[in-house]
Parts: structure tokens; C-alpha cells; sequence
């Protein structure tokens, strides 16, 4: 009898490829590694307020690319988003919290181009605060994204290309199969998983240079 895996996400609307993307390769690994009647879906909500709200999902991702436009402060984003996480249930897999590729669109003018990197970065530092003091788990697009390169990628922040969308998923399957509890993941199947789907970048073999 098929079982569903439901993946709650408070995502940029750019982001959402890659969280579709990530619910089919979950899926399919899960899958390869005994989980025979598993289905994925994701289930997508306005904010990390509404997130928290969701009723028991199987895994939660809270991206903070939405806080980038705009201009509330950091800071005022910041404690928006511990209030939210404080209503997280201890019981529940922790929250995924998404930091932002730093790379920005180079078309831009260059005092704008400058504030939106300061401002990516104020956030990337926002996350790691709220992910030492509510338990939430940091998926570091950044770092990943950054490792791989934004040539590579051929994409910003915002997830222009087919590769950078299945590197992000990739890393976004690595920290949901981490983090997952063992009644929606059971531990050994989790563990052959998380090798069988290699590392991110392993999404850039057999493409076109």
C-alpha cells in the first residue's frame, strides 16, 4: 500500500522548482533503497508563519530568498522568524531554514548590485542565529552553490538554469533525508539514501560543459 511523504514549504516562487524537484528525487532514492510504496509531495504555504501552522508535515522548508525584496530590516525579520519557530513542535522534525545564493544578477547598477549582496549577506547571518537558537537546520544553498560556482550554474540567486535547480535539490534531499524522523524515514533506509544520492554536485555529470 502506497504511503505519502509530505514536504511543507515557505519558499520563493523561484524556489519552487527545486522543491518539486527535490520531492522527485526523495521519491525516487527512497525508492531504490526499499521504501517500494512511497509517494512524495510538496504542499506549498505563503510564509514561515503559515508554515509552523501546517498540520504535522513530514518534512518543513523555510527559505529566506522571500526577505530579500522589500525593505523591513534584518533585524525585525530576524525576530518574525524566531516567533514563528518558537510555535514548532519539539516533537516534529526540525524546520529547514535556506540561505541565499549570493550571487547576484551583474546587470544590475552597481550600488544596487552591492546592496542586495549586504543584504543576502545580513540574512545568510540571520539564519545561522536562528539556527543556533531554535534548533531549525540550515540548508546552505550558498555555500554549495558558491562551491559549484555561479558560471557553472549559469544562474543568480534565483535559480535561472536546470542545473543550478538540481544541484539545490540535491542538496535540499541531503538535509531532509539528515534531519528526518524515523517515522516518516525509517534510520537504515535514510543512511543508504543519503550515499545513493551522492553529493550536490555530482548533478553535473554527463552534462554539456
Amino acid at each position: 500500500m502506497a504511503r505519502s511523504l509530505v514536504i511543507a514549504a515557505a519558499v520563493d516562487a523561484c524556489e519552487r522548482p527545486v522543491v518539486e524537484r527535490a520531492a522527485v528525487l526523495l521519491a525516487d532514492v527512497l525508492r531504490a533503497c526499499g521504501d517500494a510504496e512511497v509517494e512524495v509531495t510538496a504542499r506549498f504555504v505563503g510564509d514561515i508563519a503559515a508554515l509552523v501552522r501546517e498540520p504535522a508535515p513530514d518534512c518543513a522548508v523555510a527559505s529566506l530568498l522571500p526577505e530579500l525584496a522589500g525593505d523591513e530590516p534584518v533585524a525585525a525579520v530576524d525576530e518574525r522568524w524566531r516567533e514563528a519557530l518558537a510555535a514548532w513542535p519539539a516533537t516534529m522534525a526540525p524546520v529547514l531554514v535556506c540561505t541565499i545564493f549570493r550571487h547576484v544578477d551583474p546587470t544590475l547598477p552597481g550600488p544596487q548590485r552591492e546592496a542586495v549582496r549586504e543584504r543576502i549577506r545580513r540574512l545568510t547571518l540571520a539564519a545561522i542565529g536562528i539556527s543556533h537558537d531554535t534548533g531549525a537546520h540550515v540548508v546552505d544553498f550558498d555555500r554549495t552553490l558558491a562551491h559549484v560556482g555561479a558560471r557553472t550554474l549559469a544562474s543568480d540567486h534565483r535559480f535561472g538554469s536546470a542545473v543550478a535547480i538540481d544541484v539545490a535539490a540535491r542538496t535540499l534531499v541531503r538535509s531532509l533525508l539528515a534531519v528526518a524522523g524515523e517515522a516518516s524515514i525509517a534510520a537504515d533506509v535514510a543512511s543508504r539514501a543519503e550515499a545513493r544520492i551522492g553529493q550536490p554536485w555530482d548533478a553535473l555529470a554527463g552534462r554539456e560543459p
